[in-house]
Formats: structure tokens, C-alpha cells, sequence
């Protein structure tokens, strides 16, 4: 609201009177309910004090923390919002970190929550806003574009974080071509007390020029929430009859942004990520991350083969008990809990919650993959084993399965699949102790169809049969060389190698670190040792405020023992055991017979303090180029050793004498990473003390609470490749490793439904069918595919279940959605996140 005061100042502020409100932060989830109540509570009181006065407040989860414990408060908060007195924004779920979560988790961050507002109170959100996240991914333009958003609010990173990024108002683009209206905050988003100043708000104003006539300023005490109080209130009330000041005009984002496009502003345009800040957040608490990696995997599993056995069966689809499995991932992505800057209970917290998901997950899996095995013909074996491919794209992959086999008594087995193939499979190591035959782990590769199965069979070898240990068609008794000299000898320990027909693994034996030679492209893939555990001085708080990379090497992990773990017609599993400290570091390298890649299984007992661990692969190739996997998408970036943030993959490709060539590294629960020239680097644990915020300092003799002590378990893989990630698969290999194939024992017995079957599948490779799902409302199907090689792409998607095809055409990094009929006579459209 203006006034009749004449200003020296040109230009409006337009006063953005907020809460930032932390539901977890220095304090658990039930303090930031009450936090909440009673900070919505305030503002309703200023409104009635102070007639000019507008909130702005965001995240449906608490408001709807408001509707269950205060309905009366919610309904006024009703009538303010229909007033215009009380402006919603950020219509996601939370305000989440914006760089760990999947980019599937941030469509369901405005799936859910725009659905939530439009509920209540009958809006769409168009600005998008997170003021407080610790850096925002280079996709975002896109997926809040496709969430209903045409604008974006945010803080972070500083001007002295990343200076590219403009100040005020911009232009974001992704890759794709989406933009949003950012805008970038000229001050703290909560200002009050001695921060409210004529001075203050003098600074934000010289920021508005002729072309850019309207900034915006934040105002109200934040982070346990508060919101605006009498003394902001009656202080700005005064300060705009102050002639030094520009208009001064209570305000919301979404009038400042109508305003500014009013005036048709000449506005830069910034196609990049926003980033640094922060950088110890992508590594802080690998629980947290890893659990959340595990429940999105597995709610998109479940998702898919529940909509499968809901058109094979007729039986219920599970919408109410994923719904709310998927708010409670969504609260636990907010940027304190998943970037894990939180006080500890708060894990404890997050812990319970995540495991709820995941038995909500694993149950309705179950009843989806049980419906559909007891129509399965499993007819043709003794004992019967189906394996179900959770991607919408053709597997081969390792699958371990155990299963009672004391009826077949104590005979040798053999495998085989639908047709009759003998399949090569080999024993591995049982969870429980009892008599041999009892039980028994199969280890196998299973090729399976598109988002479909295969029927296995496991049977007694007939007398007169010979078979190998564990089992399958006759081969050589290692499918690999084991090299001379893997004992250890008189003058000391050896190296110990072991190839497959596609690559040659040798693990040191003094350090417990390994060298790669790519038999097929004649390439050594490291120029030195590789999978070095590194261990790094990190005396920075929790969120390594002020850090930009971890360099300060204090040692490695060395004194290994070396021995080969397992052996048979499948896989060899060299293990490398090696201590650093009170630390230990296992790595189990694995090779399959007939695959191109290493598996490694890492099990970690960290008992350092204030330090670091990486893992280092430095690879042969010059002129290298890094490209890190981001929430649906990908990035290149300069290789010059800054800690970035990344997800399911990252790679470095260079040139050789040969041509092109580099190595992949996957893996299934990390977002730290370093690329410095062509060592790769991936962050494996951090152990800050809790919740420590600089400037305060650490006192000795006091007991802290330092983070990741103890027991952790991941898995990655390497994977060398001739020629670019795109050509090597890199994209859908790091899917499987993620949510691998799922076997199920079955009994034997007809059916309806035939021994092997595919669902749905996209024939473009880059391609990714990420979501199969049931609308939201009514019966239709949502089907959602991601473009992940940076190509235009047309590509067919095929729902054999439905009798349908659906022509697509993709645009580089794009993102497109279908709501596809039951009925194949209806057309499928095309929607965005909201399902419309």
C-alpha cells in the first residue's frame, strides 16, 4: 500500500512478512509442530492489529499439522488466504534439500502438495520457493515448470559461494528449455530486531534501476519460526513515511512478480545449476541418504508391479497406504533432515520413519508379485524360482536368492530356465546355520524382459550328469585365470588377479587397492592404484561452512589381507580387508562370468573423528570430462577437485591413443563427489560432530556426538567403456543397481499367465521409463520417461497389458508424462506432475 510521502529513493520494496519455520532442525519434529501452530497463530494476531500486514508461509505438511490439531485456526487461516491477506508459496510438501532427493521425489514434492492446497483452499501455487536449501541442481527450471510453478524464490548459494549468479530477479533455464522467474534474495529471508533497519532496507533498494523498478525485502523472525512481530511491524509502518526510503509496500511473492513483468524488465538469463553451498551436506549422515535412496527405489517398485498386478488381477491397487509412504519420504527430504544437519534424536526420528516406508513398500510389493506368481504356469521343475524385472527395459543381471531345498535332498542341482536352458549358477553363503541341503543360496544372471519375469527352475541333476560346484552347463571350473603366485610366498605376500573374458582385476596385497586392464580395448583404466580408501583431515562443522574441497590428506587405508572369498562357474570374489586407525575398510571385488563391469561390496567399521573418507580412482585418459548424474539429469563440470553434489552415478571420459574412453563409478546410497584432473573420487563417509554450526568452536574434554561411527554397508561398480557413458549404459546400469531384480520362490502349478512376460517397455535406449503408476483420480495410468543422453529422441513406449503404443518425441533432458485410458479407444494425453 503506498503513501503520500515523496521518496528520493526510486523504485518499491515490496515487504515480504514471513516465518521460515525448521519443522526438524535443533530441535525433533514434535517441537517444530508446536512451533508451527503457534507461529500461524501470531500472524493471524498481527492481521488483526495491523490492516496493511501480509503473510507469506509455504510447506503443505504443516499446514496440514494445523488442520489435525486446530482446525479452528485453519479455517481462519482459510478466510485470510480467499482475503489476500495470507499468500501460500512453494506448493511442494517441504521445503526439501534440492540436490539429494530423486528428481521423481521433487515431481511428488508438487504432485503432493499442490494437490494439498487445491484441497483446502482451491489454489495452485505459482512460486516456487525454497530460501533456505543448501544449492538448487541444474534441472530445477523444468521440474517446477512441470509442477504448476512459473517463478522461483531462493537465497542460496552467496554472491561469494558462486558469483555467476545474479542478485534480484533472472531468467533460470534448464537444459531442456524451461524457465522459471528466480529470483535470487537481496537480504536474509527473516530480518528483524536490530537486522530492520532504514540501512537494511537502503541496501536491497539500490538494487532497483529503470529496467528493474521492484525488489523484494523479507522480513520476520525465522527457523523456529516466530514470523513478523509488533515491533517489525510498527517499524516499518514508520519507515515508510521516511523520504530517504523507497515506497515501501506490504507485499506478497506473487504480487512482486506480476508486478515486475508488468514492466517488461530486460532480465539475464542463467543456464547453469546454483550451487556452492554447503558441500559437506552431500556427505553428512550416510544413513539418512542411503535410507532415502532405498525408500524412493522402493516406492517406485512397488508402484509399478502394483499396477501390473492391478490390470493382471482386478485386484485393489494400493493407493492410500503409497500416498502416505510417500509424504513421509517427502517431510525427510526437508534440507535439514536429508542434508544432515540436524541434532542426532532427529536420526532416530528419521530412521523410524524411512523403516515404515520401507516395510509399506516391501508389503505391498509382496502382495502385487504373490498375486500375479499364483497366475504364473510354473510347470516344468521341481521347485520353481520367478525373478521380476522392476525397469522398463531388458536385464541381465546378478540375482541371489535363497530357498528350502531339503526336498530335493542332498543331490546335485542344476538350473534352467522356462525353456529348458541350463543355466550356470553357483552356491553362495546361506543366512542360516543348519545341515547341508537344507537350504540353499543361488547365485545366477537372469535375463529378463521389460518391467516383466521369468520362470527358473531348480532340479536334481540326473545320476549319470556330471556337474561343477554350484551348477549349470559344463564349463570350465573358473570362467577367469586365478595368476600364479596368489599364495602367499616365501619372500612375501603377492598380488592377487583374476579375469573374466572382458576385464582383468589385480588387488595389491600389501595396500588392498586394485589395478583394472579392459581386455577388450587393450586399455590399462587407472593410471595408479584405484579404490584407495583416503582419509582427510576435516575439522569444519557440520555443514562445512566456508569449505569448497576436502584436501588435507592425513593417510590411507593399508596393512590388507587379501584372499579369495568365493569361487565357482559364476563369480570370483577377491576380498580386500585393510585398517587405517581403529578403522576397517572391507572391499569385495566381484567378477561375473559374461559381464563387463566390477561389483564391489564395501562394509566399513569408522571410528575416526573430524575426518574424512574417499575413495580414489584415478583413470588413464587425458584431456578429461566429468559428467555427474543429477535429479533427473546430468551435469558436466570442471574437473578441478571442488567437492559437488551428485546421485546415482558420475564418470570421466578422455581421450586414449585408441580414442575415446573413461570409467563410470556407481553406486547405491552416495551424493559427495571430486573430480580433480582424472581421479575420480567418491565421499564415503564424513564424521562431524552433530548439529555444530560454525562460529561456535569445539572445546576439549567436552563428549560430543560425532556422526557415522560404526558399521556401514554399500555397493558400487566400476565400469570401464570405450567411447562416451551415453554408448556404455551407464544411466540404466546405475537403475538395476539401485533396484535390482526381485525373485520370488513359487510353487508348481498351471495358470493363466505364461512362464516369461514384459509389461511395458520404451525402445529408445536413452529412454528411461521412470514411473508406472495409477492416476490419482480415476482409473487411468500415469506413465512417466526421462531423456537421459542429451539427444532428441523419438521412441515408442509399449503397454502390451493394455494392447496400446504410445508415439513420443523427447527433446534433449526432457521429462514427459501420459495419462494413458484403460479404455484403448480413449487417446493417451499428455500431462505434467499434477496429472493434467
Amino acid at each position: 500500500m503506498s503513501n503520500p510521502t515523496t521518496h528520493k529513493l526510486s523504485g518499491t520494496l515490496h515487504l515480504i512478512g514471513n516465518a521460515h519455520i525448521d519443522p526438524v532442525w535443533l530441535w525433533p519434529w514434535t517441537e517444530g509442530y508446536q512451533e508451527t501452530r503457534a507461529t500461524f497463530r501470531s500472524a493471524l494476531d498481527r492481521m488483526r492489529e495491523f490492516p496493511q500486514f501480509v503473510f507469506t508461509a509455504s510447506q503443505a505438511a504443516v499446514y496440514r499439522w494445523v488442520e489435525e490439531a486446530e482446525p479452528d485456526l485453519f479455517a481462519e487461516i482459510r478466510q485470510r488466504v480467499q482475503e489476500g491477506r495470507w499468500c501460500i508459496v512453494n506448493g511442494w510438501w517441504m521445503e526439501p534439500d534440492c540436490n539429494i532427493p530423486a528428481g521423481e521425489s521433487l515431481a511428488r514434492q508438487s504432485l503432493y502438495g499442490q494437490r494439498f492446497f487445491r484441497e483446502k483452499f482451491g489454489l495452485t501455487c505459482r512460486v516456487g520457493y525454497c530460501v533456505d536449501s543448501f544449492g538448487h541442481h541444474g534441472m530445477m527450471p523444468q521440474l517446477l515448470r512441470q509442477g504448476g510453478f512459473q517463478f522461483y524464490v531462493f537465497m542460496r548459494p552467496g554472491r561469494a559461494e558462486n558469483p555467476n549468479v545474479p542478485r534480484g530477479p533472472f531468467w533460470w533455464e534448464s537444459p531442456d528449455g524451461s524457465r522459471v522467474l528466480a529470483y535470487s534474495l537481496l537480504s536474509a529471508y527473516g530480518s528483524g530486531g536490530d537486522a530492520l533497519t532504514p540501512e537494511a532496507l537502503r541496501k536491497v533498494a539500490e538494487h532497483c534501476t529503470e529496467s528493474v523498478r521492484d525488489q523484494m525485502f523479507f522480513y520476520g523472525v525465522g527457523n523456529h519460526g516466530g514470523g513478523p512481530t509488533i515491533a517489525n511491524l510498527k517499524s516499518l509502518e514508520a519507515m515508510q513515511h521516511d523520504p530517504a526510503l523507497p515506497t515501501l509496500e506490504f507485499s506478497s511473492p506473487d504480487r512482486y512478480f506480476d508486478r515486475l513483468l508488468q514492466g517488461r524488465p530486460d532480465l539475464p538469463v542463467l543456464r547453469d545449476e546454483l550451487e556452492y553451498h554447503a558441500v559437506g551436506c552431500y556427505s553428512a549422515h550416510a544413513g539418512v541418504k542411503q535410507w532415502n535412496r532405498k525408500a524412493e527405489h522402493s516406492l517406485l517398485t512397488a508402484e509399478r508391479w502394483a499396477t501390473v498386478s492391478h490390470l493382471l488381477t482386478q485386484m485393489p491397487y494400493p493407493q492410500q497406504e503409497l500416498t502416505s509412504a510417500w509424504h513421509t519420504v517427502l517431510f525427510n527430504q526437508f534440507h535439514d533432515i536429508l542434508a544432515g544437519s540436524s541434532i542426532r534424536e532427529a536420526y532416530e526420528d528419521a530412521r523410524n520413519a524411512y523403516g515404515a516406508v520401507l516395510q509399506t513398500a516391501q508389503a505391498s510389493l509382496n502382495v502385487a508379485l504373490q498375486r500375479i506368481a499364483a497366475q504364473v504356469d510354473t510347470r516344468g521343475g521341481e521347485s520353481a524360482v520367478i525373478v521380476f524385472n522392476p525397469h522398463a527395459f531388458p536385464v541381465r543381471a546378478p540375482v541371489e536368492h535363497e530357498l528350502m531345498t531339503w526336498h530335493l535332498g542332498n543331490q546335485p542341482l542344476h538350473l534352467v530356465d522356462e525353456a529348458g536352458q541350463e543355466v550356470v549358477w553357483q552356491a553362495g553363503p546361506i543366512s542360516a546355520t543348519v545341515p547341508p541341503g537344507w537350504r540353499t543360496r543361488l547365485c545366477f544372471l537372469a535375463d529378463l524382459p521389460p518391467l516383466g519375469y521369468r520362470v527358473y527352475h531348480l532340479n536334481r541333476r540326473p545320476a549319470e550328469a556330471k556337474t561343477e560346484a554350484g551348477g549349470g552347463p559344463q564349463v570350465e571350473r573358473l570362467p577367469w585365470t586365478v595368476k600364479d603366485g596368489y599364495e602367499v610366498e616365501a619372500d612375501g605376500r603377492a598380488n592377487l588377479a583374476v579375469e573374466n573374458e572382458y576385464l582383468q582385476l589385480e588387488v595389491d596385497a600389501r595396500l588392498g587397492d586394485l589395478r583394472l586392464w579392459d581386455k577388450s580395448n587393450q586399455q590399462e583404466v587407472h593410471t595408479s592404484r584405484a579404490a584407495v580408501g583416503v582419509v582427510l583431515d576435516d575439522p569444519s562443522d557440520t555443514w562445512a561452512h566456508g569449505v569448497t574441497s576436502f584436501r588435507d590428506e592425513c593417510g590411507r587405508f593399508a596393512d590388507a589381507e587379501v584372499r579369495v572369498a568365493e569361487s565357482g562357474p559364476l563369480r570370483v570374489v577377491v576380498r580386500s580387508r585393510t585398517h587405517y586407525g581403529r578403522s576397517t575398510l572391507i572391499q569385495d571385488f566381484i567378477l561375473y562370468r559374461g559381464l563387463p563391469w566390477v561389483e564391489v561390496r564395501v562394509a566399513v567399521d569408522w571410528q575416526e573423528r573430524l575426518k574424512m573418507l574417499k575413495l580414489a580412482f584415478p583413470v588413464h585418459v587425458a584431456q578429461p570430462v566429468a559428467t555427474f548424474e543429477i535429479p533427473y539429469g546430468a551435469i558436466e563440470r570442471v574437473a578441478d577437485g571442488r567437492e559437488v553434489a551428485g546421485q546415482g552415478w558420475f564418470d570421466v571420459t578422455g581421450q586414449t591413443g585408441n580414442g575415446f574412453y573413461g570409467l563410470s563409478i556407481l553406486n547405491d546410497g552416495k551424493y559427495g563427489f571430486d573430480v580433480l584432473g582424472a581421479e575420480m573420487r567418491m565421499t564415503v563417509l564424513r564424521s562431524p560432530v552433530y548439529a555444530h554450526h560454525t562460529p561456535h568452536k569445539l572445546e576439549a574434554g567436552q563428549d560430543y556426538h560425532y556422526m557415522d561411527q560404526g558399521w556401514h554397508e554399500f555397493r558400487y561398480i566400476l565400469l570401464p567403456h570405450a567411447g562416451t557413458w551415453q554408448e556404455a549404459g551407464t544411466a540404466r546400469l546405475a537403475q538395476v543397481l539401485n533396484a535390482p531384480p526381485l525373485a520370488l520362490t513359487e510353487g508348481i502349478h498351471g495358470g493363466s499367465l505364461p512362464a516369461v512376460a514384459g509389461h511395458l517397455a520404451a525402445d529408445a535406449d536413452n529412454v528411461l521409463v521412470t514411473v508406472l503408476k495409477k492416476a490419482e483420480e480415476g482409473d487411468d495410468l500415469i506413465v512417466r520417461c526421462q531423456e537421459t543422453a542429451g539427444m532428441e529422441t523419438a521412441t515408442t513406449l509399449r503397454l502390451p497389458l493394455l494392447g496400446r503404443e504410445v508415439a513420443a518425441n523427447l527433446g534433449p533432458w526432457q521429462i514427459k508424462t501420459w495419462r494413458i485410458p484403460r479404455d484403448a479407444r480413449q487417446p493417451a494425453r499428455e500431462v505434467n506432475f499434477l496429472e493434467e
